[in-house]
């Protein structure tokens, strides 16, 4: 956990600056410590409010093959202020925090429905609530903003076998959707699920909206 979480704190605070604004005497790597070293954590996210910074992670489950959520809480000075280690039903966190204005956003889902959820965390870091969402998919793949700073969610559907678009507002509401067929072939199924367990290379899932307002994913 040590190396990887610092690394991360470390990333953060570099790219957070341009090259004109960076203040070499700003900088800092900060290391934490786990005291039971059987455990490995793996950063996904880095966000900053006006007086923390949030990195979250995935965790190994014994209860199941997809990863768990940890989010690890620090002050501006990088000095460790709190751990929350999520519930373990909650599970797949989607990689990056989204900001609008002081809150983070990220998409997990519930290992046992499979629905997507949405993970809020306050700019105090000191909860993490879910809202359950109303989406014809399961298996959130990846995640970005709009334009508009709505919450746009790249997900699989098994059942129509289709990579399901999803604009979502901040307090969980599905304000538009579209379906995309993967067309002739085989169901895609087992590679979603092996990039997810990692039984194999994860997938390079990403998805977006340009400043032309055209929506774009990389999907089955």
């Amino acid at each position: 956990m040590r190396i990887l979480v610092s690394l991360f704190l470390t990333i953060l605070l570099f790219s957070s600056c341009s090259e004109e604004e960076f203040n070499p005497e700003s900088a800092f790597l900060q290391i934490y410590d786990d005291n039971n070293y059987n455990v490995a954590y793996k950063p996904v996210g880095l966000g900053a409010s006006d007086s923390n910074y949030f990195m979250l992670a995935e965790r190994n489950l014994d209860v199941s093959n997809f990863s768990g959520i940890n989010l690890v809480v620090a002050d501006l000075e990088g000095t460790f202020k709190n751990e929350i280690q999520l519930e373990d039903r909650f599970v797949a966190p989607t990689k990056g925090l989204l900001k609008v204005g002081n809150v983070h956003y990220f998409f997990c889902m519930d290992r046992n429905t499979l629905r997507p959820h949405l993970g809020i965390i306050p700019a105090s870091g000191e909860t993490v609530e879910f809202i359950s969402l109303n989406v014809s998919a399961s298996y959130p793949l990846a995640a970005s903003l709009s334009n508009d700073n709505k919450l746009i969610l790249l997900s699989y559907n098994p059942e129509g076998q289709t990579s399901v678009l999803s604009d979502i507002d901040v307090q969980g509401t599905v304000v538009k959707q579209v379906q995309y067929s993967i067309g002739p072939g085989n169901d895609v199924l087992s590679a979603v699920v092996n990039h997810f367990t990692k039984r194999s290379e994860r997938l390079p899932f990403f998805c977006g909206q340009a400043p032309s307002g055209t929506y774009y994913f990389n999907g089955f």
